[in-house]
């Protein structure tokens, strides 16, 4: 929809020169656009080389399912150029989801017939399917937003507290290096000088780290207790879209097990006709 017709025309017989036709095979474009804000194309391929006889044997190359990704890399490239060109910021992305590490569910592909059913308010499965999806997309951005700010807390008190600490070490050594100064002793003496200093440090921490410590606890609490309540959301939600689906195999299991019953009876009865 970024692109003009014809624009969209000129950037499909490049693709399609580049990737199909330079080797050999033969291209039938048709766009599809029946204003819905889908603009899309359908490409048929020949897998069978042309020779001065007509047609040779299928080339297995040209078949390979390797070359799909490459073909969906270099659409992925040829669009994000032609939109560049266009001044427009957004970009696609042949990669899953999972490969380019979002943690978000794909939606299923609907069609022309579901998206016209739905589109005059009749509700299908493949919507309903893609509704679930939707939400669980939805539910998993809330609960990635709130981890994220609960790390952001988690690495401020962190930074801080080690700022505290910093300051009280050192200041807690130098009293420790003049007592043993004054007394004329080495610094090192033993595991139970190293208690007695560990002691003393323990309790020279300082108010600002305390305070510090205190702020992180209520804020980190109440963020960690917002998140637990996100995830139980989210895993409720998920138990009930698996209960629904579950239902739903089985009452497909049963209207299929009905229908073969059905066909069954059907064909004693015409075996006993016969007879």
């Amino acid at each position: 929809i970024e692109l003009n017709r014809e624009e969209q025309i000129k950037l499909l017989e490049k693709y399609t020169k580049e990737n199909f036709v330079d080797n050999g095979m033969i291209a039938d474009i048709a766009i599809h656009d029946i204003e819905d804000g889908n603009p899309h194309a359908h490409i048929m391929l020949t897998m069978r080389n042309i020779t001065e006889n007509g047609f040779g044997n299928k080339n297995r190359e040209w078949n390979d399912r390797k070359n799909i990704e490459l073909w969906r890399e270099n659409l992925a490239l040829i669009i994000n150029k032609a939109l560049e060109e266009k001044g427009v910021k957004d970009r696609v992305n042949h990669r899953s989801y999972k490969e380019q590490g979002i943690e978000k569910l794909p939606t299923k592909h609907e069609g022309y017939v579901v998206r016209a059913m739905e589109k005059r308010g009749i509700k299908t499965n493949r919507g309903n399917e893609n509704r679930k999806i939707l939400e669980k997309n939805k539910m998993l951005q809330v609960i990635n937003e709130n981890f994220e700010i609960l790390m952001e807390l988690r690495g401020d008190y962190n930074e801080s507290r080690f700022r505290g600490v910093t300051k009280t070490e050192r200041r807690v050594n130098d009293g420790v290096g003049e007592e043993e100064r004054s007394r004329g002793v080495e610094k090192t003496k033993g595991r139970s000088e190293e208690n007695k200093r560990r002691s003393v440090y323990e309790r020279g921490i300082s108010d600002r780290t305390r305070k510090d410590d205190e702020k992180y606890k209520k804020n980190g609490i109440e963020y960690f207790e917002r998140l637990k309540k996100d995830r139980e959301l989210a895993e409720r939600r998920e138990r009930e879209l698996r209960e629904l689906e579950e239902e739903r195999i089985r009452r497909e299991k049963e209207e299929y097990r009905r229908f073969e019953e059905s066909l069954r009876r059907n064909r004693e009865n015409e075996r006993e006709f016969e007879m």
